[in-house]
């Protein structure tokens, strides 16, 4: 299943905003406005997961899918 972008709705999501907790395009990451805090906002590639966050839950993890329904990395 293809994760959709969660700004234009659209195209398929190739990052995810850890900060944010959005998924996004590539059109639309780089459409967001530069400003200090969005800069520093982490982004993970969603089609590959080297590196990948720890997962919500056990926090102890690689996290490897998105739960759009729960907005959690798991």
């Amino acid at each position: 299943m293809k994760i959709q972008c969660d700004v234009c709705g659209g195209e398929e999501a190739s990052v995810f905003c850890t900060a944010d907790e959005a998924a996004l395009c590539g059109v639309c990451d780089r459409r967001v406005p530069p400003n200090k805090l969005a800069g520093k906002h982490r982004r993970v590639a969603l089609l590959n997961n080297s590196d990948a966050p720890l997962c919500d839950v056990c926090q102890e993890r690689r996290a490897f899918l998105f739960c759009q329904e729960d907005r959690a990395i798991l």
